[in-house]
């Protein structure tokens, strides 16, 4: 890909290899003007690699290669805004559920710990995986749909669910600041915590809904590295489908340090559970999510138009 790209720019800058039909043509005062014409300034499909494969001498599959790559490559950069998001079930979730009322009251004074029902993600990607793949991706594709459920389908309806699910986590965090609140004693930290008068189970369905978003997602993001990457270049597609994820945590901690910066009502503080505006953060997560499906629906427009 690389010798590819210095051709094209030399051939750009007037290197003497740029010339090299030009020189095939003079040395062949049979070719007509017309046809010299064509061959110089009307290559298969217009774009660098194709005058790359004509006037450099690349073979045509390693030209395919380097375009499928970068195609692919598009199209798994395109998924970092969601990765940002699906971090949210170990962070922002919990501090939400932190600040809302445990489903049952126990005498004892134990509470339980919101990050347990972070579980319920688990559990959904648990009973998602084999449903989906078991009987509703089989059954799907025998029946005679227009509408085949291919990779790049399943993970814009992956990134939608996702969606949903913000949307879900938005409504509570806007009703919870309206409910009424009440001082408890955290048992875990020996500190006064003000919290909602709002059942915690009302996180239930938000998690549920980025569970199956991940598995959607993130199974489909790897099978279509595997299935569709150059097969010299299968193991780098499928690191590079890890590395956005670790690219969506660093740009969800960016997100989190800029809205803060801002406007530090925008994100949870302790004992600060009747004031703010973390609803406000929720939208920016719906925006980031929205510009990776608008960038997701080009990249895999342009991923298509090749296949």
């Amino acid at each position: 890909a690389w010798s590819m790209l210095k051709h094209s720019i030399s051939c750009r800058t007037g290197h003497p290899s740029a010339n090299r039909t030009a020189d095939a043509s003079e040395a062949n005062p049979g070719l007509r003007p017309g046809v010299q014409q064509a061959s110089m300034q009307s290559p298969v499909n217009g774009d660098w690699l194709d005058r790359v494969q004509r006037d450099g001498g690349f073979d045509r599959v390693k030209v395919q290669n380097v375009r499928l790559l970068g195609r692919v490559t598009a199209v798994l950069l395109s998924l970092a805004f969601y990765m940002a998001t699906i971090t949210q079930t170990t962070t922002t979730y919990i501090l939400q559920g932190e600040l809302m009322q445990e489903p049952v009251n126990r005498s004892d004074g134990y509470k339980i710990p919101a990050s347990m029902f972070a579980g319920f993600d688990a559990l959904t990607i648990l009973g998602a995986v084999p449903l989906l793949y078991g009987i509703i991706y089989p059954v799907w594709s025998t029946l005679d749909f227009s509408f085949q459920l291919n990779h790049l389908r399943k993970i814009g309806m992956g990134m939608l669910i996702s969606l949903i699910s913000l949307l879900a986590a938005f409504l509570v965090e806007f009703h919870r600041r309206e409910c009424n609140h009440h001082i408890v004693l955290d048992p875990l930290t020996l500190q006064n915590t003000t919290i909602a008068e709002m059942s915690i189970l009302f996180q239930i369905p938000q998690y549920m809904l980025a569970g199956l978003a991940e598995v959607m997602v993130i199974i489909s993001a790897l099978e279509f590295a595997y299935f569709f990457s150059p097969k010299p270049m299968k193991g780098f597609c499928i690191g590079m489908a890890y590395a956005v994820s670790g690219v969506g945590g660093l740009l969800s901690s960016l997100i989190v340090t800029i809205t803060n910066s801002i406007d530090t009502s925008l994100y949870y503080r302790p004992n600060a559970s009747d004031t703010g505006h973390v609803h406000v953060f929720y939208v920016i997560l719906i925006g980031c999510v929205s510009v990776g499906l608008v960038l997701f629906y080009f990249a895999a427009r342009n991923f298509r138009s090749l296949h």
